[in-house]
């Protein structure tokens, strides 16, 4: 597990990569650049100690979280922020300089991600290996004009829906178009690559991606409170245990809280609990 990140914070060490041994939870580095791309190299060094052996990877990279390219770094989407001062950021701010310093910071990352990618194809790894591609989360420019900036303050498209790509051996090209869920990775690559045959609902809130059809609604979460996304709704649920409702946008709507969607969200999220 590689992290450019601190991987203590949030407390992934305590949760996620628990029950790793001897995992690393830092990476040199003074800026997240310099991390992203040291990180890349101490990936390839554990390449080189275990090319002939089955591996999992997972490379965790920062500088798009803090839209941080390297100073130096081009091409740059102009017009473009210099310096970041977040407390200009307001109802009325013109997004789009701040916009492409962030659509920098991805392309800087996207080109590390090519450096990954040509290094397997060298080592005749590519061919057998599923690369998956995602974020944790969106960022939002004020796009509701509620002024929301960045991610962690609402479940709206902006800061939840995220890109998903697979890379999958042997496997026509595909494009979903129907709703999936982070949650859906792990069953996924645990039916069709480990041919694990136990229910999915039995150590998972996801489906297989390859079932076709979306859902109802899906579970969303942050730090402290979740959120339950519906095609026309957007639930979401406040540490006092109040709830709003709101249309996809975050604007006010006159919907409910479906009686039997209640019912089985509460289930979902009590599943695993024992």
């Amino acid at each position: 597990m590689f992290g450019s990140g601190p991987l203590i914070n949030p407390s992934f060490h305590r949760n996620v990569f628990s029950s790793i041994q001897n995992l690393t939870t830092m990476t040199e580095g003074n800026t997240a650049a310099q991390r992203d791309l040291q990180m890349v190299k101490n990936f390839q060094t554990f390449l080189d100690q275990n090319q002939q052996e089955p591996f999992i990877g997972f490379l965790f990279f920062d500088a798009a979280h803090g839209y941080a390219p390297p100073e130096d770094y081009e091409p740059k989407f102009k017009p473009y922020w210099d310096r970041v001062d977040h407390v200009k950021l307001g109802p009325d701010f013109d997004p789009i300089p701040y916009k492409n310093r962030y659509r920098t910071a991805l392309h800087f990352v996207d080109a590390q991600i090519k450096n990954v990618i040509d290094d397997l194809k060298k080592r005749d790894l590519y061919s057998n290996s599923i690369i998956v591609i995602t974020s944790d989360h969106g960022e939002e420019f004020n796009e509701t004009k509620l002024n929301y900036w960045g991610h962690g303050s609402n479940f709206t498209p902006h800061q939840t829906q995220v890109p998903l790509l697979i890379i999958w051996p042997k496997k026509p090209a595909k494009t979903i178009e129907y709703r999936t869920s982070h949650y859906d990775i792990v069953p996924t690559i645990l039916q069709e690559a480990f041919s694990v045959k136990e229910p999915i609902q039995s150590y998972s809130s996801g489906h297989s991606l390859f079932e076709e059809g979306g859902r109802d609604w899906l579970l969303v979460h942050s730090y402290f409170n979740y959120g339950v996304i519906m095609p026309d709704r957007l639930i979401t649920t406040f540490p006092t245990g109040q709830y709003e409702i709101t249309d996809p946008q975050q604007q006010p709507s006159n919907l409910t809280m479906p009686a039997a969607v209640t019912i089985d969200v509460l289930k979902e999220i009590s599943r695993f609990y024992k």
